[in-house]
């Protein structure tokens, strides 16, 4: 299982990093990619907490010694699949508004449509939920790590970084979409 999560990994990071880069410099002659100097201490600290979980997913790579059962596998490989899909959806449906990190300065438009009439941010749920679907395809403690880091960092990167940027940027329509959508999932927060 752990060549199938490996392979899975690399079709997650074509998807969500290469191809959705290449479709943004096709459609806006800008890459997408904000990550320069941080723009405060929650934002390196959700850097921080991100990198640590891809780390942490590389080390359950080389780490896993047990075998998940066919059922399990079976369901991570599923939870994988529709997590990057969920991805690649959603960074879809941001058109021009995609970005990688987030420029106090800039002004995006407020994307409420297509999975964002439900989930404010759908692309952290997707990152989340692969993460815990890896955790089927290579059992350890490693693997564990990473989804606690990938979850407190995309909770600090949300909360602290970009809710805060959209409400000041988008003032009464941010908090309206935020009374009529959920945080991670439909509903909720």
């Amino acid at each position: 299982m752990v060549l199938v999560a490996f392979v899975l990994d690399l079709v997650f990071i074509v998807v969500a990093f290469g191809a959705r880069t290449w479709v943004q410099r096709r459609r806006t002659g800008d890459m997408g990619w904000r990550l320069g100097r941080p723009h405060s201490a929650a934002e390196a600290g959700a850097r921080a907490l991100l990198v640590g979980s891809a780390l942490a997913i590389v080390a359950s790579l080389v780490t896993t010694e047990e075998s998940p059962s066919a059922v399990v596998a079976s369901l991570s490989v599923a939870g994988a699949t529709a997590s990057i899909v969920l991805v690649a959806v959603a960074q879809l449906q941001m058109a021009e508004s995609w970005r990688i990190g987030v420029d106090p300065d800039e002004r995006t438009e407020l994307i409420r449509s297509g999975l964002y009439s439900h989930v404010r941010n759908p692309i952290y749920t997707g990152m989340a939920a692969y993460t815990v679907a890896h955790v089927g395809l290579t059992p350890s403690p490693a693997a564990v790590v990473a989804v606690l880091l990938m979850v407190v960092g995309v909770e600090v990167q949300v909360r602290s970084v970009e809710e805060p940027y959209l409400a000041r940027v988008h003032g009464e329509a941010f908090h309206a979409w935020t009374r009529s959508s959920g945080r991670f999932v439909p509903r909720v927060g």
